[in-house]
Formats: structure tokens, C-alpha cells, sequence
């Protein structure tokens, strides 16, 4: 989240990044750590494409998103995201 605040992909609506997490922890949300067994799944991910908002398409390459769609995978987890991109990996997600 670090990275995607500092170049500019994801904004905060309320405070930075430290409140954020402040907020996690008081709701007992776990965050996963990286590990070399999800950044090995990401190589077998499916070839994904998605769809820009102009209309075109192009495989789906955010490196970000394919370690998350790893890491559901793995751990049978539930994704919170708005992001419809994860249903094709077969990601199971609320929101």
C-alpha cells in the first residue's frame, strides 16, 4: 500500500497510510505478509485481460494485483475490493 500511495495508485479518503492501519488493527484486520510462495504463484497465474475505461483491453499485468490474486488463492482468503479484475483469477471478493 506504501508503494501504490507514493506513486500515486491509490489515494486515502481519511488520514495516511499510519491512521489507515490504526484502523485495521482496532478491527482485528490481519494483513499477509509476503512470502516466496506466493511470489512463485504469481507465475502461474492465468493470462488475464482486462478492460480500460476508454474501451480497450490488454492483458492484465499490475504486478500488485497478481501477488494479491496469489495470495487469495493460496490461503483461501476473501478479497475486500472493489476491483472486478480479481474475478477472473478466481478470486473470491465482497464490496
Amino acid at each position: 500500500m506504501a508503494i501504490k500511495i507514493a506513486i500515486e495508485k491509490l489515494a486515502l479518503q481519511h488520514g495516511d497510510l499510519n491512521d489507515f492501519l490504526e484502523v485495521l488493527d482496532k478491527n482485528s484486520v490481519e494483513l499477509v505478509p509476503v512470502r516466496s510462495r506466493e511470489a512463485s504463484d504469481v507465475a502461474t497465474l492465468p493470462s488475464v485481460h482486462q478492460q480500460a475505461a476508454s474501451g480497450a483491453g490488454g492483458r492484465h499485468q499490475d504486478p500488485f494485483d497478481r501477488l494479491i490474486a496469489a495470495q487469495c488463492l493460496r490461503y483461501d482468503l476473501t478479497l475486500v475490493s472493489v476491483d472486478k479484475q480479481f474475478d477472473a483469477y478466481g478470486v473470491r471478493r465482497v464490496w
